[in-house]
């Protein structure tokens, strides 16, 4: 495997108009206020952290995982920490955050749920949750751990607190993207 660092910056140019689309449906049925504290799991090479500073979101953080991406996140000047999904309340207070992005990475998570339960517990009451996944099988080369089938993903946020405010798959019928708002049930 190669491993690729972007610039962050890339974020409000080459990913603009994705990071806009997520950021406006997101905030269609979510009110975001400009000082909200909000974290991003899986920040990779730190896009969607940069694209929200640009818009005026001050107090956002990430995670990772891998300790490359959480260094390249580091030295290109965002707020970013090496943590296990898994494992947020050993990071954050409970009730810390008012919302939390997670795009193309509860897949790779070997248990979605105990993810689900954690962003749950560092929420703050009716903090919002915004998930993004592939509808795909298990595939080690892309370190997909978890197959998630159609649905799945509302079920699995219902179960654990939360309720979801809006759902929608993208491509064909077996197979593409899921994406789900969802707020912190209290």
């Amino acid at each position: 495997m190669n491993w690729e660092f972007e610039d962050p910056r890339l974020g409000i140019t080459e990913y603009k108009s994705q990071n806009e689309e997520r950021l406006r449906h997101f905030t269609r049925h979510y009110a975001l206020e400009r000082d909200a504290k909000l974290l991003e799991i899986g920040a990779r090479s730190g896009h969607f952290l940069y694209f929200l500073q640009t818009q005026g979101y001050n107090n956002v953080a990430g995670i990772d995982c891998v300790k490359l991406n959480v260094l390249w996140c580091l030295k290109n000047g965002l707020n970013v920490q090496q943590a296990d999904a898994h494992e947020l309340s050993k990071h954050f207070d409970p009730d810390y955050f008012d919302a939390i992005f997670a795009y193309s990475m509860l897949e790779h998570c070997y248990d979605p749920e105990k993810v689900l339960c954690e962003c749950w517990t560092i929420l703050k009451p009716s903090g919002g949750l915004h998930i993004e996944i592939p509808i795909a099988k298990t595939d080690m080369q892309t370190a997909h751990c978890y197959a998630f089938s159609r649905r799945e993903l509302g079920k699995m946020l219902s179960k654990n607190g939360f309720d979801v405010l809006d759902y929608w798959h993208r491509g064909p019928l077996f197979g593409g993207i899921e994406r789900s708002v969802a707020q912190k049930r209290s």
